[in-house]
């Protein structure tokens, strides 16, 4: 007769019930899976012939009239968010085609001005540094520009607002330690109206500007007799400006493509015509009339870049 501790009567006891416990787990296991398959197969509105990009988005409970909480389940594909995004892209441009809206962005380009009027100005005795007027030695000379445009649409592809530009360009001549340069600024801006014809995501626009603005002319002369003495001796520095103040009428034409409903950019061609009345002016001494009164007829271009509705 063999007599048995308590420890061992405890784990031949134990090891039918572990075994039981796992058969229990692996069942559990396999009818989970089971019904998982069964799940799939039954989700609303899926079928064989669905599109891959099909998503199934299961949203907050909702309660139906006898409070039976249900899932609300909704279906996206690739095709309904395209005709979602189609349907709400027509509201900008349809007020795009309507010309209602407004838009404000920079302006960039390149200037050729008339050079008669400043010409004229170094043939002044009164005036310093004649010489300057052979580096100037061309009709017309380029003076790049920026600026800026900020517009509304009144309807039927009318636009009021304003703009404007401005820009310098230096001009020198050299004789041994002595360099003298000439730098030429104008600015001008003013009211602006323009009219636009919608073709796709083109934009035509035609257009024209009535406004001011100035030209100066400020000519200068520094003298290095030895190249690494800074004393006021050896250096000398002189200076004196010119301007003219001028009415203008700026005619312009080009286009912008609408590259998102909200960014548009294009080119123009720019006429302006500048209109003097009193000509140039001595800076330091605003009696002294260095030219008579001119009107010049420019031309060049520009980029412009603008956000908004209306392109």
């Amino acid at each position: 007769m063999q007599f048995q501790t308590r420890h061992q009567m405890n784990t031949a006891k134990g090891l039918p019930i572990m075994a039981l416990s796992l058969a229990n787990m692996a069942s559990i296991l396999i009818l989970s899976f089971v019904l998982g398959l069964c799940a799939q197969d039954q989700i609303p509105g899926k079928t064989a012939e669905e599109p891959e990009d099909t998503i199934y988005v299961l949203g907050p409970q909702r309660e139906d009239p006898d409070h039976k909480p249900k899932d609300t389940v909704v279906v996206l594909t690739r095709q309904s968010a395209a005709e979602f995004l189609q349907r709400a892209r027509p509201m900008p441009d349809l007020a795009r085609r309507k010309g209602y809206g407004g838009c404000l962005g920079p302006t960039t380009g390149m200037l050729m001005i008339d050079t008669d009027p400043i010409d004229e100005l170094f043939s002044n005795t009164a005036f310093p540094y004649p010489e300057l007027r052979r580096r100037i030695d061309t009709p017309m000379e380029s003076v790049p520009l920026f600026g800026g445009m900020l517009y509304g649409g009144v309807g039927h592809g009318t636009r009021i607002g304003l703009a404007g530009s401005g820009g310098s360009r230096t001009f020198g001549v050299h004789r041994g330690d002595t360099v003298r340069t000439a730098e030429i600024s104008l600015g001008y801006g003013g009211f602006l109206v323009e009219k636009s014809l919608v073709a796709g995501n083109m934009n035509l626009i035609l257009g024209g500007l009535l406004g001011a603005g100035g030209i100066g002319v400020t000519v200068s002369e520094t003298n290095w007799s030895e190249q690494f003495v800074l004393d006021a001796e050896d250096r000398t520095y002189k200076q004196a400006s010119a301007g003219a103040g001028m009415f203008v009428l700026e005619l312009h034409g080009g286009f912008t493509y609408s590259i998102l409903p909200w960014f548009h950019a294009g080119l123009q061609g720019t006429m302006p015509v500048f209109s003097s009345i009193g000509g140039f002016r001595h800076e330091g001494n605003f009696d002294l009339t260095l030219t008579d009164n001119f009107v010049t007829v420019n031309g060049g271009f520009q980029v412009r870049i603008v956000l908004g509705n209306i392109g």
